[in-house]
Formats: C-alpha cells, structure tokens, sequence
C-alpha cells in the first residue's frame, strides 16, 4: 500500500509539472518567454512548419484553429481558420519583395498593397 501511495504522489507531481511546460529551443540557454508554449530563437536559422501536399493537408482531421503547414504542391504557408473552415494562404503583398529584403533591415509595408486586399 505504502508503495501505490508514493507512486501516485510521484504521478502526481510529473502531471503538475508538465501542465505549465514551456519549451525553449536555443543555443544561449535561455528560458522560454512566459506568454509562449515555443519559443524558438536562432539568429542563423529558420523555423520549418510541417511540409505538406495539398492532398495531405485536406486529409487533416478536424484542425486546430491556427494550425500552420507549408503546402508543398503550390508553395505556400496556410493557416487553418476555423469560424470559416477553410484554409487560408499567408500572403505578404504581391510578387517578391523588390529591393530583395535583407535580415537586419527595416521593412516598410506598402498599404497599398493591403488595401487591395481587402
């Protein structure tokens, strides 16, 4: 009895640490920012969502509100809307970005762009 009593107590307490888990994927040991369940920093990589056919991703059982994938058959980023029920593309303006965007430089938004959008 004593035995079943210390095995629950210790179940108990890795149940109760792994609510509040918060993961910090880095390479300067740093924790995870308090607002985020992921926390991913690299200043040399990227990060890489699932990758995807549109077939495979039309196949996805009842998806999260949010979830992201990269449709491989098109070449786009989707994210699932689920007051909608659609897929819907992440779409930044038209066309490439022109200059080409280099890391550590200021981006300007084109309204324009936005407003058209709409």
């Amino acid at each position: 009895m004593k035995k079943l009593n210390v095995l629950f107590a210790a179940m108990l307490i890795m149940a109760s640490l792994g609510l509040n888990a918060q993961v910090a994927i880095n390479t300067n040991g740093s924790s995870a920012n308090g607002s985020a369940m992921l926390d991913v920093q690299s200043t040399t990589k990227g990060f890489l969502p699932p990758r995807m056919t549109t077939a495979q991703i039309g196949a996805i059982a009842s998806p999260a509100d949010g979830l992201l994938v990269y449709n491989t058959t098109d070449g786009k980023l989707y994210i699932y809307v689920s007051a909608s029920s659609v897929w819907k593309d992440v779409t930044f303006g038209i066309g490439t970005i022109s200059p080409p965007f280099v890391c550590g430089s200021t981006l300007t938004p084109n309204l324009s762009d936005f407003n058209k959008k709409k």
